[in-house]
Order: C-alpha cells, then structure tokens, then sequence
C-alpha cells in the first residue's frame, strides 16, 4: 500500500465518521467522494454562485481539514483541528454554526 492510498483511505475513513457522528446529532447526510454536505436550514446563509449551495466538510491530509461550498471551484474555509477522528467534533460544532448563520457569510469576500 503506498503512501497516497493509505492517506486515502484514512480520509474515506475520517469522512464517514463524520457523517456517522453528524447522524448522533440528528443531522442526515451521505459522504459525496471527498466532502460531506450539510442539509441547508432556513437560516444557511445563501454562499454559492447561483443558487444556494450547501456548506461542506473536507479534509486533505496533508492541509487539514476545510470547509468548502458544495460547487465547482469552491473558496476554501481552513479549520484548525487534529486530522483524526479527536478532532472530528470540534469541526462538526463549528461548521454546525457557520451552516445555521452564527458567524454570517464565512465565504464573503
């Protein structure tokens, strides 16, 4: 197994995880390849670039993890957090407020 495949799988490892423990909190979602979207609320704020897109959860090994937009070319929201499953909910309590409008428009520019 080489370095990229291992470090793959950990992500895909990771990622489920994440949609596992968001499921714990009540919030249902699926892994799409290598993001986890969040269902929009009525108080999402509307980031994307032509419709309201849903927030997303990513993580790179090698940067950390992030969270993107659900849409091509996405801006990119680095989060400070270990890259194992211990730092899995503190991202979870963080993009779970940036998804229901606590910190406004985190891609405005």
């Amino acid at each position: 197994m080489t370095s990229t495949t291992s470090g793959l799988a950990l992500v895909n490892t990771l990622l489920d995880t994440v949609v596992a423990r968001l499921a714990e909190r009540g919030t249902t979602t699926r892994r799409d390849v290598l993001y986890v979207p969040l269902p929009r609320t009525a108080t999402t704020p509307a980031w994307g670039a032509f419709e309201p897109r849903r927030l997303a959860i990513t993580i790179d090994i090698d940067r950390g993890w992030a969270l993107v937009i659900d849409q091509p070319s996405s801006p990119v929201v680095d989060v400070v957090a270990r890259c194992d499953e211990s730092g899995i909910d503190a991202v979870l309590d963080l993009a779970i407020a940036i998804n229901t409008g606590d910190f406004a428009n985190v891609f405005a520019r």
